[in-house]
């Protein structure tokens, strides 16, 4: 799966840094980072459709280690142990954003803007991911620190793929700077920073 993302994901990240001229080493290595976490995170948020279509993208290890069959996928609702491996993946693929959010601050620019909106958007999905989604909470809200609002939706109408997938998904493009978004539902909120 790493060798997957290696291929598809990060070198959109690095194809975004030569687009605004901010190809370092450094950078490219952070990116990579985030590219991956958000390629994994796409995955982990799309386990029972991929299940549906005959596809597991789930490590083999991480199936065996947590005692998860293919069969506990194709379940209505997940059951304790693919609830515990999949906090495991997104714990995992948060701790990869998180290390990768540093290339914010060293960006600069337009850069900075829209890897910001990228971060903003992986670390979104991970608190859309820890609600859990055996139990829908409604719409979830999210707004930036420059007072920019909007909604995820789990409603069947695009973006969104099928309504009541415990899927929340929005189309968002930053107009303003910002360095952190409060995600809100139901279940609770939470303050997920972009730049720390």
């Amino acid at each position: 799966l790493r060798r997957y993302c290696v291929l598809s994901a990060e070198p959109v990240g690095r194809m975004v840094l030569e687009v605004f001229g901010q190809a370092t080493p450094e950078t490219i290595a952070r990116s990579d980072q985030v590219c991956t976490a958000l390629q994994l995170l796409e995955h982990w948020q799309d386990v029972g459709e991929d299940r549906l279509a005959g596809r597991v993208y789930l490590p083999q290890e991480d199936l065996r280690r947590y005692g998860v069959g293919e069969h506990d996928m194709d379940q209505e609702k997940a059951g304790p142990k693919l609830r515990e491996l999949m906090r495991f993946e997104i714990e995992r693929a948060a701790g990869m954003l998180g290390e990768g959010t540093a290339i914010v601050r060293q960006l600069q620019g337009w850069g900075k803007v829209s890897v910001a909106g990228f971060v903003a958007g992986g670390q979104a999905t991970v608190s859309a991911l820890s609600i859990d989604c055996g139990n829908p909470v409604g719409p979830v809200s999210a707004t930036s620190s420059a007072g920019e609002t909007f909604v995820l939706r789990d409603d069947g109408v695009a973006p969104d793929a099928a309504a009541g997938d415990g899927e929340f998904t929005a189309t968002w493009i930053p107009g303003l700077s910002f360095g952190w978004l409060d995600v809100a539902s139901s279940a609770g909120s939470e303050r997920v920073s972009v730049l720390d």
